[in-house]
C-alpha cells in the first residue's frame, strides 16, 4: 500500500517559503486501458476511459495512479495493460497498487456495451463486475459520474470491511521530516521515515495546485530527489509515494 506525503515549494524571484505535512492516500486505484473488442468500438474505449478518469479526479474521493506512471513502470518491467486476470494481477503487483479497474468495450448496433471489473491485487480476487450500456457520447458523459460515485462507495466500504485485514497488514511508515531546498534552478527534496522496513522505493509527483493533478516525475530508492524541471515564479506541490518492497 502506498502512503503519500507532500510539501509545498513557493519560488518567486529566488525567495522560498516551505511547508510540509503528511498526506494519507485514500483508495489507491489504477485504471487500465479499455480493450476495444471490434473495429466499431475503437475510439469509444478511449472516450469512456477519459470520462471516467476526469470524473474520479473531480470527485477527489479516490487517489488515482497517474497514467504516465502506469505506462512508465510497466514499460520498464516489460509488462502490458491487458484485461486477463493473470495479467492484471501481475501488472498490479509491479505497480505497487491496491486496486485495478479494467475492462472492454463492444459496439453492437447503436449500443456501446462496456464491461468493467475491479480487481483486489492484495487478495488476488475480483471485487465486482459491471455491464454498462451507452447510446452515444452524451450518454457516456451523463452516466459515467454515477458509476464513479458507485466505485468510490465500493472502495470505501471494501477498505473498512472485507479488505481491512489485507491493508492493515502492510508495514506502517511515519514521516519524521520532509525538507526541500532551492539549489540554483532545481529543487532538492529529502525525507526520513520512522520504519524498520529497509526495502523501500519512492515515486515522486508534482503539481501546480494542492488538489492536482499530480504528474509522475521519477522513481528513486534514495531518500532524496532533485527536480531539475522547475520554473521560477511558480508554486509547486510534491507528493512522495512510499512503496514497500516484496
Amino acid at each position: 500500500m502506498k502512503k503519500f506525503c507532500f510539501l509545498t515549494v513557493l519560488t518567486v524571484f529566488l525567495l522560498s517559503m516551505i511547508f510540509s505535512h503528511a498526506y494519507a492516500q485514500k483508495n489507491p486505484l489504477a485504471i487500465f486501458n479499455l480493450k476495444a473488442t471490434n473495429i466499431e468500438a475503437m475510439g469509444y474505449n478511449g472516450e469512456i476511459l477519459h470520462a471516467l478518469i476526469s470524473s474520479i479526479e473531480s470527485d477527489k474521493n479516490i487517489d488515482l495512479m497517474p497514467r504516465r506512471e502506469i505506462e512508465e513502470v510497466l514499460f520498464k518491467t516489460g509488462l502490458v495493460q491487458d484485461n486477463t486476470h493473470e495479467a492484471v494481477l501481475t501488472a498490479g503487483k509491479a505497480l505497487g497498487i491496491t486496486f485495478v479497474l479494467f475492462g472492454e468495450v463492444t459496439k453492437r448496433g447503436s449500443a456501446i456495451l462496456t464491461k468493467l471489473s475491479l480487481m483486489d491485487i492484495q487478495n488476488k480476487g475480483l471485487v465486482k463486475n459491471w455491464e454498462l450500456a451507452f447510446r452515444d457520447r452524451d450518454s457516456i458523459l451523463q452516466k459515467i459520474p454515477e458509476f464513479s460515485r458507485e466505485l468510490s462507495d465500493i472502495l470505501s466500504n471494501y477498505k473498512s470491511g472485507s479488505g481491512a485485514a489485507s491493508m492493515e497488514s502492510q508495514p506502517s511508515t511515519d514521516v519524521e521530516y520532509l525538507n526541500s531546498k532551492i539549489e540554483g534552478d532545481a529543487v532538492k527534496l529529502s525525507w526520513k521515515l520512522r520504519t524498520h522496513k529497509t526495502s523501500l522505493s519512492y515515486h515522486v509527483y508534482r503539481a501546480e495546485s494542492k488538489d492536482g493533478p499530480y504528474q509522475f516525475l521519477g522513481k528513486t530508492t534514495d531518500s532524496f530527489f532533485q527536480d531539475l524541471t522547475v520554473k521560477k515564479g511558480l508554486t509547486y506541490f510534491y507528493r512522495i509515494g512510499i512503496i514497500a518492497g516484496t
